[in-house]
């Protein structure tokens, strides 16, 4: 009876050690051949260079990545200086009508030019008394509204009635600019930019 129970706790001593070699063998490195390759499996060394040749194909790109990206940028850098020198050049061209202004001469003969008319139905020549009796009275506020640099509204163009640089003969023509009898006064406009760049206040016209 001994005997056999000394047998049965060999075999199982037995089949224990085995189960334990096993689980040594399954955590041992891969053997490596000469090659430096690891048996049943890939060559040890097969990523190496992989992630060096995709960074040498990235070298000198942008975070966009690539040419594209750098001439995106080169063409907006481009467009913006262009942008920057158009705006400086209509800004020098607002500033040179700016300084169309009226001289004194100018002021004086057309005040003389209405004054001939002082006596006439609001002070003005029939034509353009006749055109303020058909249009609409001017609004509150309008003596305040227009100043030099007054850009006319659209609102406000059916206030300003045309005169023609004819009528006042000694006034110098300034391209792209165009006079306007406006109430109680003549105004210099820009007409590219509807802006007002001078004004001659008429003492003699007066409204109901």
């Amino acid at each position: 009876m001994k005997t056999k129970r000394f047998w049965i706790i060999g075999k199982c001593g037995l089949i224990g050690a085995c189960l334990l070699v096993g689980l040594g063998n399954a955590d041992a490195k891969p053997e490596k051949d000469k090659g430096g390759k690891d048996k049943g499996g890939s060559p040890v060394h097969s990523e190496k260079g992989k992630g060096d040749k995709e960074n040498k194909g990235n070298k000198g790109k942008g975070p966009e990545g690539g040419k594209d990206f750098e001439k995106d940028r080169k063409e907006f850098e481009k467009d913006v200086k262009d942008a920057r020198k158009d705006v400086d050049k209509q800004d020098k061209e607002i500033a040179k009508w700016r300084e169309k202004r009226f001289r004194d001469d100018d002021r004086s003969g057309v005040v003389r030019y209405f004054n001939e008319y002082r006596d006439s139905d609001l002070g003005l020549p029939p034509g353009l008394a006749k055109n303020y009796r058909r249009g609409k009275p001017l609004p509150p506020g309008w003596q305040k509204k227009v100043n030099n640099g007054y850009v006319i509204e659209e609102g406000w163009s059916q206030y300003f009635h045309p005169l023609e640089y004819d009528t006042f003969p000694f006034l110098e023509r300034v391209a792209d600019t165009r006079l306007y009898w406006y109430g109680d006064r003549v105004v210099r406009v820009y007409e590219p930019r509807r802006e007002v760049i001078d004004v001659i206040q008429i003492p003699t016209i007066r409204f109901d």
